[in-house]
């Protein structure tokens, strides 16, 4: 029920903007457009970096950058949710409540990861107008396991900036730090393996790079977990660090915030 209210909050707000909802969407078809003739472009030459994620570029690409999508939404609004409620004079009113501080940023996201997730499902949809994405007789319970240990470790980053928000008051550089290297570093555009050794140990370092290549194995290929145990491995040891550190940094800055009486300042 609270989950809900907080939705039903964020949706009825969003609806009274509803030219940014369509044009989301219709930025998500011309992007799929974009990604196809690419993809046509990259297929000319055969890749043997790109066979066992299927074979095909545009396949490989449409995972990448649908889930990255999903996974960000977590670095980005959980900063901008706080950076709102300082703005709008909102965040002590929320933090009176019956609720944890934790609770509150959760579910003050919970419109942008429903939103995120129509995104998500608007990518395969329309990726499918071109190509019949390979996605049927998948191991769903593998998919979910993955999915969650990675989403564990973007709520982590997302408290950590959450919190640079909640002390300085300012937008957080982890937000671009996270969204450059995911870029180009996560793999999200190119296998990691294009990269040098030296950058090959940063993108090891990243949750998004472990996350989309276990994704793109079982969505695409039909990996099993003898293909992509050391992905979930992997994963998990980031996310148990990444998300316990991830709470106690916002608890930290909200501890701060109270004792320097900032809560209200913008």
């Amino acid at each position: 029920m609270k989950f809900l209210a907080f939705l039903k909050r964020d949706f009825l707000m969003a609806l009274s903007y509803k030219l940014p909802f369509m044009m989301q969407l219709l930025g998500i078809f011309f992007s799929v457009f974009i990604f196809y003739y690419v993809s046509l472009f990259v297929n000319v030459g055969k890749n043997g970096l790109l066979e066992k994620y299927g074979g095909s570029y545009f396949t490989f690409l449409l995972v990448g950058i649908a889930f990255s999508d999903f996974f960000l939404t977590s670095t980005n609004s959980f900063a901008e949710e706080i950076r709102k409620g300082q703005l709008f004079g909102t965040l002590e009113a929320l933090l009176t409540t019956p609720l944890s501080a934790v609770e509150i940023l959760l579910y003050s996201s919970s419109y942008n990861y429903c939103f995120s997730a129509v995104r998500l499902l608007a990518y395969f949809i329309f990726g499918s107008i071109f190509l019949p994405l390979p996605i049927i007789k998948i191991n769903f319970l593998l998919v979910s396991v993955v999915f969650l240990l990675s989403l564990l470790s973007f709520w982590g980053i997302g408290m950590l900036s959450a919190s640079f928000v909640m002390v300085f008051k300012q937008s957080s550089p982890i937000k671009w730090l996270l969204g450059s290297a995911t870029g180009l570093l996560g793999g999200v555009f190119y296998p990691k393996e294009v990269l040098p050794d030296s950058l090959k140990i940063i993108s090891n370092l990243l949750p998004i790079t472990h996350a989309v290549e276990a994704l793109r194995l079982t969505l695409l290929n039909r990996a099993g977990l003898g293909d992509i145990w050391h992905q979930i491995i992997a994963l998990f040891f980031l996310s148990s660090i990444i998300f316990p550190l991830g709470i106690y940094s916002f608890k930290f800055g909200l501890k701060v915030a109270k004792q320097n009486g900032s809560l209200l300042h913008y």
